[in-house]
């Protein structure tokens, strides 16, 4: 739980829990690499534990197809839980990826597409959007979201991934969601 201000590697030899709301970089500041080893598992044990990459960080999950890059819950890991897992969904909060690209739904006064342009994540998941659309957010290349989503509060939804204001120059090829709560992707 909390903020991780310096670059991360995850390998596949570990099990890696997320505990509540985990934040990779601060807003544009002290940004981190979080690096995830093809065949590597992280899940979370509970709708509130989601994994947040800041504006300015990226998440480099470079599976394979043999060997996937796996965010899944706790039950699906067979460690602990008793949902029944074939018909579960929102068993932990998901991704949420934040970039530097323009978006265009702004605060009043600020035009789409430049720095003033910005907007907060639902559930208090960071800001997004800015001036560049050619932002890295990192690479998600065979990885797979099992059973994510959660309903935080009637106007506050977490996807399996959400991208938002991410630039053209982050790279996802492959990527499969699973028993999703709300949107996949």
């Amino acid at each position: 739980s909390g903020e991780i201000t310096a670059d991360v590697n995850l390998t596949a030899a570990n099990y890696y829990q997320l505990d509540g709301k985990v934040v990779i970089g601060g807003d544009n500041v002290n940004s981190a690499d979080l690096s995830v080893q093809a065949g590597t598992t992280v899940f979370g044990g509970t709708s509130f534990d989601f994994l947040v990459i800041s504006r300015g960080s990226r998440l480099i999950a470079n599976g394979t197809r043999s060997a996937p890059v796996i965010f899944t819950a706790r039950e699906d890991e067979n460690l602990g839980g008793s949902a029944d897992i074939d018909s579960s969904r929102g068993l932990w909060g998901g991704l949420v990826i934040n970039g530097n690209a323009r978006i265009n739904d702004c605060p009043e006064g600020a035009e789409g597409g430049t720095d003033a342009c910005t907007k907060e994540g639902e559930a208090d998941s960071g800001a997004f959007g800015g001036s560049n659309p050619s932002d890295d957010s990192g690479v998600l290349n065979y990885v797979v979201v099992k059973y994510a989503g959660s309903n935080v509060d009637p106007e506050n939804q977490l996807n399996g991934i959400a991208f938002q204001g991410v630039g053209d120059e982050t790279i996802v090829e492959h990527v499969q969601e699973h028993n999703n709560l709300d949107d996949g992707v």
